[in-house]
């Protein structure tokens, strides 16, 4: 039997693999597994999964980028924390520019 350790760690990785996917099928097969309900519209589910994109800590700056440019093309204002995009973008294009593309860093 898997510890609730183990089962935290294997669920974060299939959320991980899965996101990054940006593959619905894998998403959604994703969601079923952990009997996620699924969106009530495509553009909501999109913009979900972008959103989570955001604040997951083992995402790149150029995953966030995507994700971030993504939800303001499709009309979004604001991160799931209420931060302006444009102000969440402009944070990651300045890491970027400075070559640090790497995930952050967890305490």
């Amino acid at each position: 039997m898997e510890s609730k350790k183990e089962m935290i760690e294997q669920f974060v990785k299939d959320r991980d693999a899965a996101f990054r996917s940006l593959d619905m099928y894998t998403i959604v097969k994703y969601m079923a597994k952990y009997r996620m309900p699924f969106p009530s519209s495509e553009l909501v589910f999109w913009a979900m999964i972008h959103k989570a994109r955001l604040d997951i800590t083992t995402f790149t700056v150029d995953e966030k980028i995507e994700s971030c440019q993504w939800l303001m093309e499709h009309g979004f204002k604001q991160d799931l924390t209420d931060t302006p995009l444009e102000t969440v973008l402009a944070g990651l294009l300045e890491r970027r520019d400075a070559g640090d593309d790497q995930p952050e860093k967890m305490c």
